[in-house]
């Protein structure tokens, strides 16, 4: 018998990706959306600008570049976790606790904070034990679910 239940972290989907847009490769760990006009994978703006979010990377292409000695491999296809709990890093001087609402800090794909800002899209919500609380730039875990996200 094999359990087919995703991880805590959730089940990977593949999307494709091409040459890296603004900011160069995208690296793991890294807030991420899809972008239906061009079909490809592309590192999320916060106001769902460029894309609707889908989630956090699992690959990273620039890792891929480093393999051996021969010419750069060139990425087609990236692993993207859309469900799960995943450790993104917090904002100096938000305090977090369990179910407080997340969205991207800034134009850091890495990093959550507890304000909205304009246009500003959730990515998921604070899951640590009710009555606890993480406080600043630490690892913050958050649930992102098939609620706060559009799947493309």
């Amino acid at each position: 018998v094999k359990d087919l239940r995703p991880r805590g972290d959730g089940s990977p989907l593949v999307y494709a990706y091409t040459t890296p847009g603004s900011g160069g490769d995208i690296e793991q760990g890294e807030m991420v959306a899809w972008d239906a006009t061009n079909r490809v994978l592309v590192r999320w703006n916060r106001t769902a600008a460029n894309g609707k979010f889908i989630g956090v990377t699992k690959d990273s292409a620039k890792a891929i570049l480093k393999l051996g000695n021969q010419t750069a491999l060139k990425l087609t296809e990236m692993a993207v976790f859309t469900t799960g709990i995943h450790e993104l890093v917090g904002t100096a001087g938000d305090t977090y606790a369990h179910g407080d609402k997340v969205y991207m800090n800034g134009t850091d794909t890495t990093k959550v904070t507890k304000t909205q800002g304009s246009n500003g899209v959730q990515v998921g919500v604070v899951y640590i034990p009710e009555g606890t609380t993480k406080v600043g730039a630490v690892r913050v875990p958050v649930l992102i679910d098939d609620f706060t996200i559009t799947q493309a």
